[in-house]
């Protein structure tokens, strides 16, 4: 069975079953990741959205709570302890290492749970910081709107958004020496990172457009896959050589789409086909191949 783990607004997590193309599970609410002390600053208070997984385990975090699930019988085991802010964004679990998108303190934080050594980079000033005050709210501190990870052997990728001030920026840093590189800048407030090969895929969701970075020639292009006005772009992943890409419900237009969907995007013919949608669900958060 090859399953699919979407985040949304309504549910811890749902699971979809790519074979027949449908939900096969849907993890209600759990009070653990509604951090109701968060109320009125900005985003809503259970809104779980980075999610990864491992062997055993699958991991979400929901603003400043990120708690770890069994992954064959969706257990809620524990609450992880590790500084999280308002609008926390992408995860990824390496080991004892966990990497967040602190998106409300425009931070990548990196912790290190057998040290119990706890970082954070600042994406602006593009050094480590410390002695960090949670945000009044979720844009105080929000400058670049870091908002996406991606893992490879030696590095870390992560997508900066940039809140349509100007092109998205794509930086990565190694993970022993932190040393860091500027990959591109492309795209309208991106998200989302998939490495491969030389690819660098993302979704440039301003304009509705699929971004294909390709980092040996350092040359990027663009293809429309949807209507910027109504669909919001955010989700991706990679499944039987094609993209999975979460499309959600654009709210700033009252003609937008009712209600969000999985679009499929072949990588050998460039074609896209819309493969389900969800009735009851309107915002994908973050999409994860389990």
């Amino acid at each position: 069975m090859d399953k699919l783990i979407i985040t949304t607004d309504h549910y811890d997590f749902v699971i979809i079953d790519l074979s027949i193309q449908q939900i096969i599970y849907q993890q209600g609410k759990t009070a653990k990741l509604d951090a109701t002390e968060l109320d009125g600053q900005g985003r809503p208070t259970f809104r779980p959205f980075g999610v990864d997984t491992d062997d055993e385990y699958i991991y979400i975090v929901s603003n400043n709570r990120l708690c770890k699930f069994k992954k064959d019988t969706y257990e809620f085991i524990e609450t992880i302890n590790v500084p999280l802010y308002i609008n926390t964004h992408q995860m990824l679990v390496e080991g004892n290492t966990i990497y967040t998108c602190n998106t409300g303190i425009n931070s990548i934080g990196i912790y290190d749970l057998d040290s119990n050594t706890n970082k954070q980079f600042d994406v602006n000033e593009k050094i480590f910081i410390k002695d960090i005050l949670p945000p009044s709210d979720a844009v105080e501190k929000d400058i670049n709107h870091v908002n996406s990870l991606f893992s490879t052997k030696d590095d870390i990728y992560y997508c900066l958004h940039n809140k349509g001030k100007k092109f998205s920026e794509y930086f990565k840093f190694n993970k022993k020496t932190f040393d860091l590189t500027l990959i591109a800048t492309a795209g309208k407030e991106s998200h989302n990172i998939l490495i491969i090969g030389d690819i660098l895929y993302s979704l440039s969701t301003a304009t509705g457009e699929l971004l294909i970075i390709n980092m040996a020639t350092q040359t990027y292009r663009c293809i429309k896959i949807v209507d910027h006005n109504t669909v919001f772009l955010r989700g991706l992943s990679v499944y039987n050589n094609q993209l999975i890409i979460g499309c959600s419900v654009n709210f700033k237009n009252v003609s937008a789409t009712k209600s969000s969907f999985i679009l499929f995007f072949d990588l050998a013919t460039n074609q896209t086909s819309q493969i389900m949608g969800f009735e009851n669900i309107n915002f994908i958060n973050d999409l994860k191949i389990m």
